[in-house]
Parts: C-alpha cells; sequence; structure tokens
C-alpha cells in the first residue's frame, strides 16, 4: 500500500531560484512589493547599517536585509539543529559564489551569492548571551556593537487554529514554541531578550510580531517603540534608541 504524505527533505536556502517567491524576493534586492521589514529597518535609506538577527531562524528575514542595503548581518541561533542547516547552506552559498562566471550557470545567482557571502555571518549561541556580549564592549570595542538589533521571536501562543506555511511549522516544530510555560514565565523571558537588545543595538532594535500580539515583554519593559510599520498580517515594532 502506497503510504501518502511522507516528509519530504527539508534545508534551507541562501540562494534560491530567481522563479521562486524567495528567490525574486532577494533578486529584487529586498524591495520587491515594498518589504516592510526594509522600512521598518529603514535599510532602504540607510544603506551599510550592521545588523545582528539575534533569532535568525531559517534565515529568510536576514537574507531580505542582506539583499536590501544592510553593509553586514550577524544572525544569531541558539537551536542545534536549525543551526546545522544554516551551517550546510553557508556551505552551499559559497560554492556557488566560487562558480565560474564564465560558464553556463546562473550570472545573477553567482553574484547574488558573492554578495551574501560578503554581508552573511553566524554562530550559534543564545541571543541574550549575544545581545550583552556587545552591551558590554568596552570604548575600544565599540564600533562592533551592531547598528540593528532584530528580533522575531516565537513567543505568542496560539489563540486559535490556522493555516501555517510549511517553513514556519518546520520551525515551530524543531523550537517547541508551544511549551507549557506560564505567561509569566514567557513575559519574563520576552523582556530579558528585548531589554539585552536594546542595550547591544547603537541605533534602534526592531522587534516582528504578530498584528493583534502586545509588545514583546509587555509591561516587563520600559521602553515603548518608538514606531510601529503594520502589514496585514504582521508588524514591526521599532524603538529609536
Amino acid at each position: 500500500q502506497r503510504i501518502s504524505n511522507l516528509a519530504k527533505p527539508f534545508y534551507v536556502d541562501f540562494c534560491p531560484s530567481t522563479n521562486t517567491k524567495m528567490g525574486k524576493r532577494l533578486a529584487g534586492g529586498g524591495q520587491q512589493g515594498g518589504e516592510l521589514l526594509i522600512k521598518a529597518t529603514s535599510l532602504g535609506r540607510n544603506k551599510g547599517s550592521t545588523v545582528c538577527d539575534l533569532t535568525a531562524g531559517l534565515a529568510s528575514d536576514s537574507c531580505i536585509m542582506a539583499a536590501g542595503g544592510a553593509g553586514s548581518v550577524h544572525m544569531v541561533e541558539r537551536d542545534p539543529i536549525i543551526a546545522v542547516l544554516l551551517k550546510d547552506s553557508f556551505r552551499r552559498m559559497q560554492l556557488i559564489a566560487k562558480s565560474d562566471l564564465s560558464s553556463d550557470s546562473d550570472e545573477e545567482l553567482i553574484l547574488r551569492a558573492k554578495d551574501l557571502s560578503n554581508k552573511l555571518s553566524f554562530e550559534e549561541k543564545d541571543a541574550v548571551d549575544v545581545a550583552q556580549r556587545f552591551a558590554q564592549s568596552n570604548d575600544d570595542d565599540a564600533a562592533d556593537r551592531p547598528d540593528i538589533c532584530y528580533l522575531d521571536p516565537m513567543f505568542p501562543p496560539r489563540t486559535k487554529s490556522a493555516l501555517v506555511k510549511k517553513n514556519m511549522n518546520i520551525l515551530h516544530g524543531l523550537l517547541e514554541t508551544q511549551s507549557h510555560e506560564d505567561t509569566e514565565q514567557r513575559l519574563n523571558k520576552e523582556a530579558e531578550l528585548l531589554n539585552a537588545a536594546l542595550g547591544a543595538a547603537r541605533q534602534k532594535v526592531v522587534v516582528k510580531r504578530p498584528i493583534q500580539a502586545p509588545p514583546l515583554g509587555e509591561d516587563l519593559v520600559e521602553k515603548k517603540p518608538s514606531n510601529v510599520v503594520k502589514g496585514s498580517v504582521n508588524r514591526w515594532d521599532v524603538y529609536v534608541l
């Protein structure tokens, strides 16, 4: 008997084909369809800004920021399985970047791989630890602090059933976001993460949230968003420093 719905192999791809939705977004320099993420981070106006994505996940937002004007994007992810996926994607991206431009290979893809290879970096570590490391930098190391810290935490509990994109479904499963933490524990973690990011960034912190979710950390975080960029499903809370 044939078994249906078998799980298909899954991998992260920093250099997808321009025939894919993500490929088109990257090929458009992060501007395809007016990327709200680029608007929230102001990377379109402030090209060359350095970004630390403290909750990299599957790195789609990191790639968009790198393509959309960031001078560099340092990705942080603590989950060991996701870290392996990201390292594998780095390996394949670097192979593409070393391809011969005079060959029959996709020239646009190779050039994009070269650009991303020069901009993206990664470390497998806890986000709070990395943010606190930046915050504790002395004056000589202050230039190492990112201009922007970006957060896309997976904290908000689901209040209703809904269809979730395949990639997000996998990410929720790996990170076990449906944990049994009580509200107080969750809010304490949110506040710790946001406060650490606020101490690390030099210019702003941008937090991606579901459109109806309260601000990260709620009343446990003294600083409130300076402005908000809203989409139909998500919004980006911007904390200007």
